[in-house]
């Protein structure tokens, strides 16, 4: 059974989760050297480390750009967004043509050092930008 795309789901009596030490759903941890008994990962551990990451990468970003709309000023973190500057989202694409969104695009703007062309958008202001040629209602109408 395969798992993701560098994962095969093995059982064996000498290998173990390095994490959580159980030996069920055990697969070759992505950061291994060596293949030993030390260096796999388990699903659920796998997921939860995976899970943190992102999370990382997501605080990273907002805590870079501030963790407020920079149009309306909503703090709320589950409204917010990032957003590309010059409404050029369209052209930031994976080598395989598939638009670069959520946790890859965290690691990409920590990785390429916090570029000026992206900021933090709350949902409403984002997508009236979308809707209003670029421009949020909030700036159109002076608010």
């Amino acid at each position: 059974m395969i798992w993701y795309t560098f994962c095969y789901i093995v059982y064996y009596k000498d290998m173990y989760c390095s994490t959580c030490k159980t030996t069920e759903n055990l697969c070759p941890s992505p950061y291994a050297r060596y293949k030993t008994k030390s260096y796999y990962i388990c699903r659920g551990c796998n997921t939860r480390n995976q899970r943190a990451k992102r999370a990382r990468y997501k605080a990273l970003v907002y805590d870079h750009y501030g963790r407020k709309c920079n149009c309306c000023g909503e703090t709320e973190i589950l409204f917010l967004s990032v957003d590309h500057v010059n409404n050029d989202g369209n052209t930031h694409k994976h080598r395989s043509g598939q638009r670069v969104l959520g946790a890859a695009l965290y690691g990409q703007i920590v990785s390429s050092g916090y570029p000026d062309s992206y900021q933090i958008l709350c949902m409403n202001c984002n997508y009236g930008k979308h809707k209003n040629s670029g421009v949020c209602p909030h700036e159109a109408n002076g608010l």
